[in-house]
C-alpha cells in the first residue's frame, strides 16, 4: 500500500513486518541503519575551478518506494542480499 504524504518533498515511511524479520534475521535498527547510510545529501566540500570557489552537493536521496526497497538491508554468509521484494518491511509513500 503506498500513501503520499507531505508536501512537494516526498516523504516515506517504512513499517517492518514482524515475521519478515525474524524470518530474514534482520532488526529494526539495522533497516534503519542502511536507510541511514543509502539515502542522503553530503557535501564534498569546495571546489576551485579559474579562481572561484563552489560549494558542491551530492544527493543520494530516495524518490520512489521501489529505490528504498533495493537498498540492501545485509548480506548472508551464503551470499544472499536482503533487499528488493525480500525486505522484511512495507514502504509507505
Amino acid at each position: 500500500m503506498v500513501v503520499v504524504q507531505g508536501g512537494k518533498v516526498p516523504e516515506f515511511q517504512i513499517e517492518p513486518d514482524p515475521a519478515k524479520l525474524l524470518q530474514a534475521q534482520v532488526t529494526v535498527p539495522s533497516i534503519l541503519d542502511a536507510v541511514a547510510k543509502t539515502n542522503m545529501i553530503d557535501s564534498p566540500g569546495l571546489i576551485e575551478n579559474n579562481h572561484e570557489l563552489s560549494l558542491t552537493l551530492v544527493t543520494g536521496q530516495t524518490r520512489d518506494p521501489s529505490q528504498i526497497e533495493n537498498i540492501v538491508i545485509r548480506t548472508s554468509a551464503a551470499g544472499c542480499r536482503y533487499a528488493s521484494g525480500t525486505w522484511p518491511a512495507y514502504i509507505v509513500r
